[in-house]
């Protein structure tokens, strides 16, 4: 651990390739961290780091080579030349995988004098074995281990059998939204908002609306099973039903619904469920990850176990035949919401990690700005 004194410079590391909810709470904590701290994100990624840094007056983007797999650490020397060259006194990594970023925080542990703070915004296992052990040995080194929910923080220490508390639970958080109620029509809309990869499983919600009789659903986002998606919907013959809209401002979505929904395998704490909440709308998806603690079975929603499309079926049917439900679970919903930690209490969580105890010239100056209410759930 760090025993210099306090520079405030934050270095953010990413290799997100593009802008999604990890990328998105990153954006967030340095946006809010308090004014006298310097910011560079940095990453192989120009548009992604750009935009990162973009929330921040200030904060610089800086390009670095990649080092995500065997085949990049020749780039290791240049990497390291451009984190030394920065003079961090800390540096946060925020990892989508537990595995991600393994090798820049191998070069990371080289530079003396810097404080490693880790987020993992997903659980899953390492896929080998050698990336298992060192992942747990890093995570051992860190001076700080976060997940992005509760529930996260204990799977991640199951994963990577760390030693009970090792790991902190931050959870993602969004400013407070208006509330907008959509007039009731005929049909109950669902709305989702995710990429079109395999784990977001999107056709396990497509499939099932088309289950359903009184329902439709738009959804937000693109990707590569586009194509698929889209046979998946002429299959099914719900095409009057179904609505890919391509990217769109998440407003594009949940304006225009009664309901979200999530069928994702994996998942961290999302933000687009949050947001949903804090709009008001119930929310039917599968309980993964850290989105028990945004759901609250029966009472603002409902969960069901992943790949189980007639359990979202049913879900969505029975909300579609009980609009007085929607209407009750969407106002508990907001209510959650509203005892929700906010951004600014967010940063200021992350600045105790950032800087803790020890070093209380921009702890002080953070807390005065951003006091942490108990409703910010953390441990560890």
């Amino acid at each position: 651990m760090s025993t210099r004194p306090l520079s405030p410079h934050l270095v953010a590391y990413t290799d997100a390739t593009m802008v999604a909810g990890a990328e998105q709470s990153l954006a967030a904590v340095i946006e809010h961290l308090p004014a006298p701290v310097r910011v560079s994100v940095v990453g192989p990624h120009r548009d992604t780091i750009t935009a990162i840094a973009g929330r921040r007056p200030g904060a610089h983007a800086v390009m670095t080579p990649p080092l995500a797999t065997k085949g990049d650490l020749l780039n290791a020397g240049a990497v390291r030349r451009v984190l030394v060259g920065l003079q961090p006194s800390v540096i946060h990594l925020n990892k989508t995988e537990v595995g991600d970023l393994r090798y820049v925080e191998l070069v990371v542990r080289s530079i003396r004098s810097l404080r490693v703070v880790s987020v993992v915004h997903h659980v899953e296992a390492p896929a080998t074995v050698p990336a298992q052990v060192l992942s747990r040995w890093l995570a051992l080194r860190a001076d700080a281990v976060v997940a992005v929910s509760s529930r996260l923080a204990r799977q991640l220490e199951r994963v990577l059998d760390l030693p009970p508390g090792r790991v902190s639970a931050i959870p993602n958080a969004l400013p407070q939204h208006p509330v907008a109620q959509r007039p009731a029509g005929d049909w109950l809309v669902v709305g989702a908002l995710a990429r079109f990869v395999p784990h977001k499983a999107v056709d396990d919600l497509i499939a099932a609306v088309a289950a359903t009789e009184s329902a439709r659903l738009l959804i937000g986002g693109d990707g590569p099973e586009r194509d698929r998606l889209e046979q998946q919907i002429h299959r099914l013959d719900v095409g009057d039903r179904v609505e890919l809209l391509g990217w769109v401002d998440p407003d594009r979505v949940l304006a225009n619904c009664d309901v979200v929904a999530s069928a994702a395998r994996i998942e961290g704490h999302p933000l687009s469920l949050l947001d949903a909440r804090r709009r008001g709308l119930p929310i039917v998806a599968a309980d993964v990850g850290g989105v028990a603690e945004i759901v609250d079975h029966g009472v603002t929603g409902f969960l069901v176990p992943p790949r189980h499309v007639t359990g979202l079926a049913v879900a969505i049917d029975r909300l579609a035949a009980d609009r007085e439900l929607v209407a009750s679970m969407g106002a508990a919903a907001k209510a959650a919401a509203d005892a929700d930690a906010d951004p600014s209490d967010m940063a200021a969580a992350y600045v105790e990690k950032f800087w803790p105890e020890a070093q209380l010239a921009v702890r002080g100056r953070a807390t005065a700005e951003t006091s942490t209410p108990s409703s910010l759930r953390r441990s560890g």
